[in-house]
């Protein structure tokens, strides 16, 4: 389904072109991306259409998904979960892999690789090593490499003890202290600490200094906890006169990224936690880009 040959070269060709006139004319992509969700969001707009794709793939003239292989939905088992797919799953993955069955070539499979940026006004390169995946040395390739042990054995049964060993020791916490690993994203670490540990009763302060920041506000509006939020200019730390504004306010929570890894701002947790202890509020830290970093 999805377009090969010169057909696709001449689509690289537009999308290069129109990437050179937004980059010349200085056009934010945020507003790219909200125009595009706009778009592509809009609750029955065409009704008719027989083809869909998603405006911000990285390659959607290749993930052309027809209609009438989407719907109507069919249900699966996901494992132990019945889940709603596609109706017709083989001419999806077709159509974005080809032969999806098998393996490509060892030298054309792709991760995530940092990308080497080119900056039109400055004309200066970097390496961009955004925050997971990255390189990975030699040595923790083999790590990879390796058979992982069955969960059901006491091989993967000691092999998590002393991780929890380990994260209760790096952290300082206390002798009863426990260790929770959540199979699952940064975000849906964020989302299960805020669903488990705030409730409706409390008043929560969330320092919002970027997207993540805006995350933690979206899931506290999402769950309906009553919160206020220090909204911070992007680039902009925390200051102890801001902080200071929230003192002595009947706040039981206080919510922070340690690193808004969206701006590169790192927050002074030493400052954050002496208030916090002032004002008996309890403290939730998002560390996922942080931990072992100091």
């Amino acid at each position: 389904m999805g377009f090969s040959g010169w057909k696709a070269k001449i689509i690289h060709a537009i999308c290069g072109l129109a990437h050179l006139v937004l980059s010349i004319l200085h056009v934010p992509k945020t507003w790219i991306y909200k125009k595009a969700y706009e778009a592509e969001t809009r609750s029955n707009h065409y009704t008719k259409t027989k083809n869909l794709i998603s405006f911000c793939d990285t390659t959607p003239y290749m993930n052309l998904y027809a209609v009438k292989d989407i719907y109507p939905l069919r249900k699966l088992l996901f494992e132990d979960v019945e889940l709603n797919f596609p109706h017709n799953l083989h001419n999806n993955l077709t159509g974005m892999y080809g032969d999806y069955m098998q393996l490509p070539p060892e030298e054309k499979r792709k991760n995530h690789y940092p990308y080497e940026l080119e900056f039109l006004r400055r004309r200066k390169r970097m390496i961009n090593f955004t925050v997971g995946p990255v390189q990975s040395s030699e040595e923790v390739r083999k790590i990879g490499y390796e058979q992982v042990p069955y969960f059901r054995t006491s091989e993967f049964s000691d092999i998590m003890f002393e991780n929890e060993r380990l994260m209760l020791k790096f952290a300082k916490a206390d002798d009863d202290a426990r260790t929770v690993f959540i199979t699952g994203s940064g975000t849906a670490s964020m989302e299960a600490v805020i669903m488990n540990t705030l409730t409706v009763e409390d008043k929560v302060l969330i320092v919002n200094g970027g997207s993540f920041g805006q995350r933690f506000v979206d899931l506290c509006e999402m769950y309906e906890i009553p919160y206020s939020q220090i909204k911070l200019e992007t680039g902009k730390a925390l200051q102890k006169d801001t902080l200071e504004l929230f003192n002595g306010k009947g706040y039981s929570a206080f919510v922070v990224n340690v690193h808004e890894t969206s701006t590169g701002v790192h927050y002074d947790m030493k400052m954050i936690s002496d208030f916090c202890r002032k004002n008996k509020m309890f403290l939730i830290v998002d560390a996922i880009s942080s931990f072992f970093s100091r």
